[in-house]
């Protein structure tokens, strides 16, 4: 079964615990793949922790974005 492809919206401390403990399981089941944030400098910073691959300056752009999701 393909993973779930998570999409995260903002790069606070509950998304950055939810993505670390999205690190303990597998990730053929669970894949965290864009984050968006206020900012750009938050979002990258936030990618480049998590190694995720998609980063947006502000919500819209993730919520279009066809690769989160089932």
């Amino acid at each position: 079964m393909a993973p779930l492809r998570w999409g995260i919206a903002s790069a606070g401390k509950i998304s950055n615990d939810f993505c670390a403990a999205l690190t303990a399981l597998p990730e053929e089941d669970h894949r965290v793949v864009a984050i968006a944030a206020r900012s750009e400098k938050s979002a990258k910073e936030f990618a480049e922790l998590f190694k995720i691959a998609k980063y947006y300056e502000g919500y819209e752009k993730l919520a279009a974005d066809t690769s989160v999701g089932m």
